[in-house]
């Protein structure tokens, strides 16, 4: 016997928690990556302050030999006057230039490296902003699909509760029809009439392939699509709009119609069994 509607959205329900859990393991995963992320970049942060801060004092050291070499040059021009060994003045200008090229190697190195600490911190800076555009997107994303799992599950279980309001219907006509059969046994044991709820209410035949609709009703499948196909939004028995234009198959019914047709004969003891059977039918699947 192929599983009831209600066992199928059942099933929905579970693998809609299953994938929400996924969603949230996901979610958890991308927080984490973002913190390591952040973690990360607060190190290169700390580094970056702290050559800053070698620089500054590089730089003040810079300076200071800087004015340590311009008092050295006062005191060469001073002796410059007194000495008279033009040799010796010489080769004390020139260590100071040698001093001074020193000097600026030491300072365009300390520039390079401010410069690729500043690199360093851009590229740092754009993996943070990455890390924090895919987590937006990423929580974006679950909470749509959220949404979206939210509605099914209540669309389910809408249809869920139609459903059995309708098979209730079902096995309250088929009482009476049980009830009908009793009496009209003796006088007319070969009028058989077909069951209200097994036909359809726009094409007023009996169903092949039954589908409940939005409304509650249960159709033939190609009638109401059919309807819907021609661009009507409404019930076609209420005249309401119709909240989706999603259509279940009705199998429960459908296999009332099929044991109804197989077992439809004159003989009376036939109908009497069938509406035996429909009704514990009808019964099992309310239950």
């Amino acid at each position: 016997m192929p599983p009831s509607p209600i066992e199928e959205a059942l099933r929905e329900a579970q693998h809609l928690r299953e994938k929400l859990s996924e969603e949230a393991t996901k979610r958890q995963k991308a927080e984490i990556d973002l913190v390591s992320a952040l973690g990360m970049i607060g190190e290169w942060r700390m580094l970056h302050q702290q050559e800053m801060c070698q620089r500054e004092a590089i730089e003040e050291q810079h300076l200071r030999e800087k004015q340590e070499v311009r008092e050295m040059i006062k005191r060469f021009e001073a002796v410059y006057h007194q000495l008279d060994d033009a040799q010796e003045l010489k080769l004390r200008m020139i260590e100071m230039e040698s001093a001074r090229k020193d000097h600026r190697e030491d300072l365009a190195m300390n520039k390079y490296r401010a410069e690729s600490l500043q690199a360093d911190n851009e590229k740092l800076q754009q993996e943070l902003n990455r890390c924090i555009t895919e987590m937006e997107s990423a929580r974006k994303e679950f909470e749509e699909e959220l949404a979206t799992s939210k509605y099914l599950v209540e669309l389910l279980q809408s249809d869920k509760e139609k459903l059995q309001q309708e098979l209730h219907a079902a096995l309250t006509e088929a009482e009476d029809l049980r009830g009908k059969s009793l009496l009209s046994s003796t006088s007319e044991p070969d009028n058989i009439s077909t069951p209200s709820y097994f036909v359809c209410p726009i094409s007023q035949e009996v169903m092949n392939d039954p589908h409940v609709a939005a409304d509650g009703f249960t159709y033939e499948a190609e009638e109401i699509r059919g309807w819907l196909d021609s661009g009507h939004d409404t019930s076609p028995m209420t005249n309401l709009k119709l909240s989706h234009s999603v259509l279940t198959p009705n199998r429960a019914l459908r296999s009332a119609i099929l044991e109804w047709q197989q077992q439809q004969q004159p003989a009376s003891p036939r109908h009497d069994r069938f509406v035996n059977a429909h009704v514990n039918l009808a019964r099992r699947v309310c239950a």
